[in-house]
């Protein structure tokens, strides 16, 4: 439970991160082309109290709802090829007794499909 719960809080911090530095890219080049356009619609200083608002719930979604469904879709999928399960942190079999049917039936395994 711990670690599922660290494992949360850390694609939340990463999301965050990553989100932050684009917005803040992607609003430092383009900020010329904003206020040329729609100047008399932006605010004269932008309230970061609403935009933390807004990406707290959008990387929430994104960690509580997204993320797990894929997880599971992964799962199923690798279930339905009959791989054996990984280890998530370094991404070998879990069963390392089962490489060598890995090696003889690597494609399926090694392919994520989407559907």
């Amino acid at each position: 439970m711990l670690l599922s719960s660290l494992v949360v809080i850390l694609q939340f911090l990463v999301v965050a991160a990553a989100f932050a530095v684009i917005d803040a890219v992607w609003l430092k080049l383009l900020n010329p082309f904003y206020r040329g356009h729609i100047g008399d619609l932006l605010a004269q200083r932008p309230n970061l109290g609403y935009a933390v608002a807004f990406y707290v719930i959008y990387i929430a979604g994104i960690v509580f709802f997204v993320a797990p469904g894929a997880r599971r879709r992964q799962l199923a999928e690798r279930r339905r090829l009959r791989c054996p399960p990984r280890d998530p942190t370094s991404g070998a079999s879990a069963f390392p007794q089962r490489q060598d049917l890995l090696r003889a039936a690597e494609g399926p395994c090694h392919v994520v499909q989407h559907g």
